[in-house]
């Protein structure tokens, strides 16, 4: 039986199947489809609490477009959100996954890493972090493309590969819902 994921992500087909490849692995025969759909927060996220929101309305929303494309419900949902987060006088770049199964919603974060100060002074000034990463890097659109953790790693990790174990992190609770992720009133 195939299983249906919407993904809220606006990119390119390709990316979207690479992006739920990891939840393949744990739930064979995928088809994806793509949504470009709002965070519901600001356009810069910033903190912890901002950026897993995002993260979780994005996969509500992308729920929501599926059901209105398609007339029906997807069998899950994926929301993808960066943010930066100040701690202890750097800002770090991070970003949650939420997957959602109209049910239930799993989040995880990436692992975050510093930007480098000339960036954060743009970030500081009011500048998005894509935006940041162009001025820097003089690129265009780096944050529908590689990302900052790409240019900063010099492609040795892209967004996607970044990405990956945060959403097989995320789908945990909706692949033990039954048996683990039980909730504490009804034990």
């Amino acid at each position: 039986m195939e299983e249906k994921c919407s993904i809220n992500y606006p990119i390119p087909e390709k990316k979207i199947a690479a992006a739920c490849e990891p939840v393949c692995s744990t739930k064979p025969n995928i088809s994806a489809s793509g949504y470009d759909v709002p965070s519901g927060v600001s356009d810069q996220p910033m903190g912890e609490d901002e950026t897993k929101q995002g993260a979780i309305n994005r996969a509500k929303s992308a729920w929501q477009a599926h059901i209105d494309v398609n007339g029906c419900s997807p069998d899950f949902s994926v929301g993808l959100e960066g943010g930066l987060v100040v701690y202890d006088g750097e800002m770090l770049c991070t970003a949650y996954m939420a997957c959602f199964d109209g049910d239930m919603i799993g989040t995880s974060r990436t692992a975050s890493f510093a930007i480098p100060p000339a960036m954060a002074a743009l970030v500081t000034g009011g500048m998005e972090l894509g935006d940041a990463d162009d001025a820097v890097f003089k690129t265009v659109n780096s944050k529908q493309g590689e990302g900052t953790v790409g240019a900063l790693t010099r492609g040795v990790i892209n967004r996607i590969s970044y990405y990956e174990p945060a959403i097989v992190l995320a789908m945990v609770p909706l692949l033990w819902k039954d048996d683990l992720y039980i909730p504490i009133e009804a034990l």
